[in-house]
C-alpha cells in the first residue's frame, strides 16, 4: 500500500500594499567629467510610499543647488540652500504646505528648497533633513523654537503593545541633532553672492505691535528659506499673557522675502476688542495684538557655531472617564563641547476631558541663545533688551482652565528670574505675574463676572481687579453691578490707587423699547498717575428694538471730572447667538477727563453677506484721545465681487508729550522689560481690497496707506518722528480658454520718515517692488504643444542695518524670466526651446570703484528629440550662454562672454493628460554652459561631461 503525503508552504509579500503617491516639479542634474562629479538643479516634490506593516517612506521638499564639485554622501544627506536665488519670490511653486504637532520635534517640512526623508509608522518616525522644534507650542516659559537640518526622531514604543484609540499608558521619546552651517571665512566677496560655507545660521525672534498695515520689516536679511514661523498673539494688555494664538499659513496668509528680510501679510491684523463692562478702568481696551516672527538668518560674523541637540520624554496616563495625566521633560543644548547654551524644561498636565485642565512648568537656562527684538513701527526700528548680569536663571509657570456649563474660568501664573533666557525672551529683571478670570452662572437668571491680575517687578507693582453680577430680577428688568480697583506702586506703574463701583439697570418697558440707567462712582482716589483719576459718571438712556434683531440706543451721562457724555450704539442679535455692535461716545465738554470714545467688537455676518469687523476703543481723556483701533466691513457688491474696507485711527491732542503717551498707551512689551516703547502720538491707517472671483477669472487688488506721527525711532538719534507707508498689491488668475492660463502678482511698497512739520517726501526708510507673471498653454485641440512663459522683476529697499549685520553688497534691482516651448507633433520629432534671460544691479556700502555694479546673462537651449519605442528616445541639443558685467574681478569669473555648446542624451518619457510628463535622461555635455532647464540659483556655472537629468511637469 502506497502512502503519500503532501506538504505545502508559501512565502508571500503583499505587493498590493505598496503604493507611491505625490508630485514632482522641476529638474535635477548629476554630471561626471574629468574625474569629478557635479550636482545641480531645482527640484520640488512630495512623494509617499506605502510599505508593508503600516510603514510609510516620505520624501518631501526640494533642492536648489549650483553645480557642486566633488559629490559625496554629505551632499545628499546634508541638503544645501542658497538665499540668493535670482528667480525669487513671488514664486507660486515655492509655496509648500507645513504640518506640525505639539511635540518637541515638529513633523513638518517647512523649506521647499530643502528636503526631508522620513520613515514613519503610526506616530513614530525617523527622519533626516529639515525639521522644526516646538512647531505649534506657545509656552510662556522654556520655548525652544528652531528650524534646523539634521537627524530627528519620535518613538512611541508601546503603540503596538497597548491597543485602542486611547491606551491607558503612552510613552513618547523624541530627539534631534543638527549642526548649523559654519562660517569658514572672515569676509565675503565684495561683488559676488556669498558662498554658503562663509555664513553661519543664527536664530531670531521678533515681535511687532499691530500697525494697521500689512508690511513688516525684519531685523535681519539673508533668511534661511522656509525657516520663518509667523503667528498672531492676542495678549492681555495689563499683563502680557497670551490669550489666543494663531499660526499663519505661508503663501496664503503671508509672503516672506528671504533675501531682503520682510513679511507681507494678506490683510491687516485684527487688533482685538474691548469688553462692554459696566465699569471701565482704562480707556485703551483690554487686549493688544502682536505679530510674532521666529526665523533663522545667515550671519557672516559667526565662526563658533557648534552642534545643537535636544530631546524630550513624555508620559501620558489615561486614568479613565476622560481623565489624563501627562508629564514631559525637555532638554536642549547648543554647543555640545563649548556649553554655550543649555535649556531644561519640565511640565505636568492633568486633563479632565473638556471640563478642566491643570498645568505647571519649570524652566532652567544657562547662557543666551538669541537676543529678541521689539518694534511698534513695523520694523522701521527695533529695541532690544539689555543683556542680564547673570548668565543663568529659572522660570516657573502654572495655570488652570475650567469649562463647565455653570462655571468657566482661567488662571495664569508665571515668574521669571533675572538671567533666564529661551528662544522667545531674555529676563533682564525678576518678574512675577498672575491673572484670573471667572464667569459663573449659579442660576439661570444670575451671572457672576470677575477678573483679577497683578504684576511685580523691581521697578514697582501693579494690581487691578473687578467683580460684578448680572441679575434678571423679573422678565424685563436686568441689573448689573460691578466693583473694581487698581493700584500702582511706584516706578513705571505710577503711584496711585482708586476703587470704583458701578450699577446699571436695563428695563424693557415695551417689546420695542428698553430704558437704561447707570452710575459708576470713584469711592477712593489718591496719588498720581492714571490710577488716581476720578471716574465718577451717571448715565440715562433708551434702546429701540427694530425688526426683532436690531437695536439702536442713545445714552447721556455726566461726571464732574469726566464731563458731559453722549453715547450712541447699534446692535444686531444673530440667530446663532452672536451679535454685531458698535458704540460711540462723545463729550460736549472740551476739558473733560473722558470726553469721547468709540467701542466696537466682534466679526460676524450682519445679513446680506456683509461681514462686519470691529475692534477695541478710541477714547478721549482731558481733551486728548488715548487709543484707537480698527473698524472694517466686507461687502458682497454682487455675486463675483467683494469689497473689504478697514480704517484705524488713534490720536493724542498733544501727541509729542512722552509722559502722556506712557500714561495712556498700553505698553505691549513691558513684561519683557521694555518700558519706553510706546505707540505713535497719532496714527491713521486705511486698507481696502476689491476681489472678483469666478471660475475663469480671479482678481484681487488691495491698497493701504498709514501715517504714524510723533513716533521716534528706537535706539536712534534721528529726528524723524513722522512715518508714512504705502502698500499696493495686485494678484490674478485668468483661464483664457481650455488649456490656457495666465497668472501673476505685483506688490509695491514705500516707507518714508521725516521730522514733524517738515515738508517733502522725507527720507526713504524701506520699500519693495516685486512682480511676476506666468502664461501656461496646453491646448486640447493641439495636444502636442506646451508653452510656458514666466518673468519676474523686483527692486529692494529696506531699513538700513548697522553694525555687523550691514551688507557690503545689497541687491538693488533684478529681472529674470524663462520661456519654454515643447512640441510633440509626432513621436519621432520632439523639439524643445528654452530661453532664460536675467539681470541684476547691486549697490555697495563705503567707497567703491563702481557705484552700481551690474551683471546680466542669457541661457538658451534648442533640443531635438525623437522617441524610438515605448517612450525611449534620443535627443541632441544646442546650448548658448551669455554673461557680462560692468566691472572687473580678479580673477575673471569663468564663463564671461558668449559661448555655444552641444549635448546629446538618451531619454525615457512617461506622460499623460492626468499625470503630466516625467522625463528621465542620461547624456553628455560638450561645453561648460549651464542647462537652462535646471534654472540654477547661480546661472553662471556649468559642467562638461556626463549628466543625468530628471524633469517633472504637472
Amino acid at each position: 500500500m502506497a502512502h503519500s503525503s503532501e506538504y505545502k508552504t508559501a512565502v508571500g509579500w503583499r505587493v498590493s500594499s505598496i503604493s507611491i503617491t505625490g508630485a514632482v516639479l522641476g529638474s535635477l542634474s548629476f554630471s561626471y567629467g574629468d574625474g569629478l562629479g557635479f550636482l545641480g538643479g531645482k527640484l520640488r516634490g512630495h512623494m509617499q510610499a506605502q510599505l508593508p506593516e503600516d510603514f510609510k517612506l516620505i520624501l518631501g521638499g526640494g533642492l536648489d543647488l549650483s553645480d557642486k564639485e566633488g559629490i559625496s554622501a554629505s551632499d545628499v544627506l546634508e541638503p544645501a540652500w542658497d538665499p540668493w536665488i535670482l528667480k525669487r519670490s513671488p514664486d507660486p511653486e515655492s509655496t509648500y504646505p507645513v504640518a506640525g504637532d505639539s511635540s518637541l520635534v515638529g513633523d513638518s517640512n517647512p523649506a521647499s528648497s530643502r528636503y526631508v526623508l522620513r520613515l514613519k509608522r503610526k506616530k513614530s518616525f525617523l527622519g533626516w533633513g529639515t525639521f522644526q522644534t516646538q512647531a505649534t507650542t506657545r509656552y510662556e516659559i522654556g520655548s525652544y523654537k528652531r528650524t534646523l537640518l539634521g537627524a530627528h526622531a519620535r518613538i512611541n514604543p508601546f503603540e503596538d503593545l497597548i491597543e485602542g484609540n486611547q491606551p491607558v499608558f503612552d510613552l513618547a521619546l523624541e530627539g534631534f541633532y543638527a549642526r548649523p552651517s559654519q562660517n569658514n571665512a572672515g569676509t565675503i566677496p565684495s561683488l559676488a553672492s556669498p558662498d554658503i560655507s562663509q555664513l553661519g545660521q543664527m536664530p531670531a525672534h521678533e515681535e511687532f505691535l499691530a500697525t494697521g498695515g500689512t508690511l513688516y520689516f525684519l531685523g535681519h536679511n539673508w533668511l534661511v528659506e522656509g525657516s520663518s514661523r509667523v503667528a498672531v498673539h492676542r495678549r492681555d494688555s495689563r499683563t502680557g499673557f497670551t490669550l489666543e494664538h494663531l499660526l499663519l499659513r505661508p503663501g496664503i496668509d503671508y509672503q516672506v522675502d528671504v533675501a531682503a528680510g520682510r513679511v507681507l501679510l494678506s490683510e491687516p491684523l485684527e487688533s482685538g476688542f474691548s469688553s462692554r463692562a459696566a465699569v471701565r478702568l482704562t480707556p485703551s481696551g483690554t487686549t493688544s495684538t502682536v505679530l510674532v516672527v521666529d526665523y533663522e538668518y545667515l550671519d557672516v560674523d559667526q565662526t563658533d557655531l557648534d552642534g545643537v541637540a535636544g530631546g524630550q520624554a513624555a508620559i501620558t496616563v489615561n486614568a479613565g472617564s476622560g481623565i489624563s495625566i501627562s508629564g514631559a521633560f525637555t532638554a536642549a543644548a547648543q554647543g555640545l563641547e563649548s556649553k554655550s547654551y543649555r535649556l531644561y524644561r519640565g511640565e505636568t498636565r492633568v486633563r479632565f476631558g473638556n471640563a478642566a485642565e491643570l498645568w505647571a512648568g519649570y524652566g532652567l537656562s544657562d547662557g543666551i541663545v538669541l537676543n529678541p527684538a521689539y518694534s511698534v513701527d513695523g520694523g522701521i526700528s527695533f529695541l532690544r533688551p539689555d543683556l542680564p548680569v547673570s548668565g543663568s536663571g529659572e522660570a516657573y509657570e502654572a495655570g488652570a482652565r475650567l469649562n463647565l456649563s455653570f462655571l468657566k474660568g482661567q488662571l495664569f501664573f508665571r515668574r521669571f528670574q533675572t538671567g533666564f533666557a529661551d528662544s522667545a525672551l531674555i529676563a533682564t529683571t525678576d518678574l512675577t505675574q498672575a491673572m484670573a478670570t471667572i464667569v459663573a452662572k449659579p442660576l439661570d437668571d444670575l451671572e457672576i463676572l470677575g477678573r483679577f491680575s497683578g504684576t511685580g517687578q523691581a521697578s514697582g507693582r501693579y494690581y487691578e481687579g473687578s467683580l460684578g453680577i448680572r441679575y434678571r430680577v423679573i422678565k424685563d428688568l436686568i441689573l448689573t453691578g460691578e466693583g473694581a480697583f487698581d493700584y500702582g506702586d511706584g516706578g513705571n506703574f505710577g503711584d496711585g490707587y482708586r476703587s470704583v463701583a458701578g450699577l446699571k439697570a436695563a428695563y424693557r418697558a415695551l417689546s420695542w423699547l428698553t430704558l437704561t440707567a447707570g452710575h459708576q462712582h470713584s469711592l477712593v482716589t489718591d496719588g498720581t498717575g492714571p490710577t488716581s483719576r476720578d471716574m465718577t459718571l451717571s448715565t440715562l438712556g433708551t434702546e429701540l428694538r427694530l425688526w426683532e434683531q436690531y437695536q439702536i440706543g442713545v445714552e447721556a451721562g455726566y461726571g464732574h471730572e469726566i464731563g458731559n457724555l453722549i453715547s450712541i450704539s447699534l446692535r444686531e442679535d444673530r440667530p446663532q447667538g452672536g451679535s454685531v455692535f458698535a458704540n460711540t461716545t462723545f463729550s460736549v465738554d472740551r476739558d473733560a477727563i473722558r470726553s469721547g470714545s468709540l467701542t466696537s467688537g466682534q466679526a460676524v455676518p450682519a445679513g446680506g453677506g456683509v461681514l462686519l469687523t470691529t475692534s477695541q476703543t478710541v477714547a478721549v481723556e482731558r481733551g486728548q484721545s488715548a487709543r484707537g483701533q480698527q473698524l472694517g466691513v466686507e461687502i458682497p457688491i454682487s455675486d463675483p465681487w467683494r469689497l473689504k474696507l478697514g480704517y484705524q485711527r488713534s490720536e493724542l491732542e498733544n501727541p509729542g508729550n512722552p509722559d502722556f503717551k506712557r500714561d495712556h498707551f498700553t505698553n505691549p512689551f513691558f513684561d519683557r522689560n521694555i518700558w519706553n516703547l510706546t505707540g505713535p502720538g497719532r496714527r491713521n491707517a486705511v486698507f481696502t481690497r476689491l476681489s472678483y472671483v469666478t471660475q475663469p477669472v480671479a482678481l484681487s487688488v488691495s491698497g493701504e496707506y498709514r501715517v504714524d506721527e510723533h513716533l521716534p525711532l528706537a535706539n536712534s538719534t534721528s529726528n524723524r518722528t513722522t512715518h508714512r507707508q504705502t502698500v499696493l498689491s495686485l494678484a490674478g488668475r485668468f483661464n483664457i480658454s481650455d488649456g490656457l492660463t495666465l497668472g501673476g502678482r505685483v506688490a509695491w511698497a514705500e516707507t518714508f520718515g521725516l521730522e514733524n512739520g517738515v515738508g517733502g517726501p522725507g527720507i526713504a526708510e524701506g520699500g519693495m517692488l516685486e512682480a511676476s507673471v506666468g502664461l501656461a498653454w496646453r491646448p486640447e485641440s493641439i495636444d502636442w504643444l506646451r508653452l510656458m512663459v514666466r518673468t519676474a522683476v523686483g527692486q529692494d529697499t529696506r531699513p538700513e542695518l548697522a553694525g555687523p549685520n550691514a551688507l557690503p553688497v545689497q541687491l538693488d534691482t533684478w529681472v529674470t524670466g524663462s520661456v519654454a516651448l515643447m512640441l510633440d507633433p509626432i513621436k519621432y520629432f520632439q523639439p524643445t526651446l528654452v530661453l532664460t534671460p536675467w539681470y541684476k544691479k547691486m549697490r555697495q556700502s563705503g567707497v567703491t570703484p563702481i557705484d552700481n555694479p551690474e551683471e546680466y546673462g542669457l541661457l538658451g537651449m534648442l533640443r531635438l528629440g525623437s522617441q524610438i519605442i515605448w517612450g525611449l528616445g534620443v535627443a541632441g541639443e544646442v546650448r548658448c550662454g551669455l554673461l557680462d558685467r560692468n566691472y572687473e574681478t580678479t580673477p575673471i569669473i569663468s564663463g564671461e562672454g558668449f559661448e555655444v555648446g552641444y549635448g546629446a542624451e538618451i531619454f525615457y518619457l512617461l506622460e499623460g493628460r492626468d499625470i503630466g510628463a516625467l522625463r528621465f535622461s542620461v547624456g553628455y555635455s560638450f561645453s561648460d554652459i549651464p542647462d537652462p532647464v535646471l534654472l540654477l540659483p547661480d546661472l553662471r556655472t556649468g559642467r562638461k561631461g556626463v549628466f543625468v537629468r530628471l524633469e517633472g511637469m504637472l
